[in-house]
């Protein structure tokens, strides 16, 4: 297939995390880390209604952070058999094998760090062409289970009795509400985004949080401007401002994050039919 990545310095390179670049918040279904988009960068989900033949396979992912005057940086790579994606960081200290379905969904994640291995397994209901999350078990150090279940595009997940999470989406499989509620604990959290889906693929516009605790609530607005597939958001930190390039499949190709003190770039390089 086609290598996307493009002549990029470092400087220009974008945010992620260990396991596959930079999530947008929009991407997640079921709390903490699901599963949607966690290979492609920011999958924009009704791409996944291609299947197999047309999703793009990430193949490295390069960080370069700095805080204050620290500068750290690591390199992934990752092979493909099929659907098994095995990644590797530089100094062999996180090893992660992923098993996805046709539609680039994974339904089982192993994570090796310095030795310690923790598994996540998944299980979907794929029948509109992208996969709505049913079930998450994580083995490890936390031992965790989420079950979901569907009204439509409503979906309600429990999370170990613990807490519960109601998300709304559109018929994209994007996320537009998402209402956070702890069991034991007078606190909630709800966040609303909005997109231009009159193209390919949906672009997320905005992002607004309310989170309550204890009777105190706080909110947090993020607002994000497109030039093509070009993306800046800024947020209520007047230093803070974080920029994206896509490939026109949607999957996040390098951005930045930068606040007063904290800079982190990442490049992401994928294997595209």
């Amino acid at each position: 297939g086609d290598m996307q990545a493009g002549d990029i310095q470092a400087g220009d390179m974008q945010a992620g995390d260990i396991q596959a670049g930079d999530m947008q918040a929009g991407d997640m279904q079921a709390g903490d880390m699901q599963a949607g988009g966690m290979q492609a960068g920011d999958i924009q989900m009704q791409d996944l209604t291609d299947h197999e033949s047309n999703w793009c396979k990430l193949i490295r992912s390069s960080t370069i952070t700095t805080i204050l005057d620290m500068l750290n940086s690591h390199t992934e790579t990752c092979s493909w058999h099929d659907l098994t994606q095995s990644c590797e960081t530089d100094d062999s200290s996180v090893i992660t094998v992923t098993d996805y379905n046709e539609y680039g969904s994974p339904l089982s994640i192993s994570t090796t760090i310095n030795g310690v291995t923790m598994t996540q397994v998944m299980s979907y209901d794929c029948s509109l062409g992208w996969c709505k999350l049913l079930t998450q078990v994580n083995h490890g150090d936390e031992n965790r289970q989420t079950h979901c279940t569907w009204e439509e595009l409503t979906q309600t997940c429990t999370i170990d009795m613990v807490s519960v999470n109601t998300s709304t989406y559109n018929e994209y499989g994007r996320i537009l509400s998402s209402l956070v509620s702890a069991y034991e604990q007078s606190s909630n959290s709800f966040t609303e985004y909005t997109y231009d889906c009159s193209g390919a693929w949906c672009k997320q516009l905005t992002m607004n949080v309310t989170a309550t605790t204890n009777g105190s609530t706080n909110s947090f607005i993020s607002t994000c401007e497109w030039a093509d597939l070009h993306q800046t958001c800024y947020n209520d930190d007047p230093n803070y401002i974080e920029a994206k390039i896509y490939n026109e499949r949607g999957d996040v190709l390098r951005s930045s994050i930068s606040t007063a003190n904290y800079q982190m770039n990442t490049l992401m390089v994928y294997d595209c039919p």
